[in-house]
Order: structure tokens, then sequence, then C-alpha cells
């Protein structure tokens, strides 16, 4: 009876294990897709814009191009405004307006600081790679 226990127990300990591990890569996912669509948000701003690029993702919220500024579902918080940046790309003798995204800290087992991230040439990424 007691190697029957035993057994229930590492089952579901095995379980869990495997439950939270789910957990883990699907914050992961959700947040990637946070930043996919924060992504589209800025490109579709800057097609009404002159290809201007919005300087804060509040913009976006007030202008209806995103209904709210997404929480990381890991951190449970708004881990991406304070990581938004724009920057000016010169190619071909034209300037292009770029931006660049993160998950700002570390709130993603596997994943160096600042990851997930996305910007408007890679689109959403994980890891640095």
């Amino acid at each position: 009876l007691a190697s029957l226990a035993g057994l229930i127990f590492f089952a579901l300990l095995i379980g869990i294990g495997t439950w939270q591990s789910r957990q883990v890569e699907r914050q992961l996912l959700d947040c990637m897709q946070n930043l996919r669509g924060i992504g589209e948000a800025c490109q579709s701003y800057a097609q009404k814009n002159a290809g201007k690029m919005p300087s804060s993702l509040q913009i976006l919220v007030a202008e209806g191009h995103l209904q709210s500024v997404p929480l990381c579902p890991a951190a449970g918080a708004d881990t991406y405004s304070s990581e938004y940046r724009t920057n000016v790309h010169v190619s071909d003798s034209k300037m292009v307006l770029r931006f660049s995204i993160c998950c700002q800290g570390r709130h993603h087992p596997d994943q160096r600081r600042n990851f997930p991230a996305c910007n408007d040439l890679a689109g959403a990424y994980s890891r640095g790679d």
C-alpha cells in the first residue's frame, strides 16, 4: 500500500511538472503574440502617418491601433512600454524610421534578459536568436 501511495505521489509530481512546463511555454508564446500585435499596430500607425512610427505605445491606444497596452502574461504587468524604441535608419540615401520593443526584465525561463523581443525587420523572436 505504501508503494502504491509512493507511485501515485510520483505520478502527481510528474503531472504537475508537465503542467508547469506547458504553462511557461504558453506564457512565452502569448508574450510573443503581444509583441507581434504591437508590431502590427506600429506598422498600421506608420501607414496612416507617412511612415512615421508612434512615439509611444499609449499613442497606439489613443488612436485606436491597440485596445490597450497588453500585459506580459508571465509578469502580469506592462513590460513593453518602457522598452519601446524608435530610430532612424538610412538606406539608399533614404531615411527610414524603425522600431524595436522587448519584454523588459527576465520573466520567461530559458530566455535572456529583455527577451522575447520584436522589431520591424525580424518580427517577434526569442532568446536573441
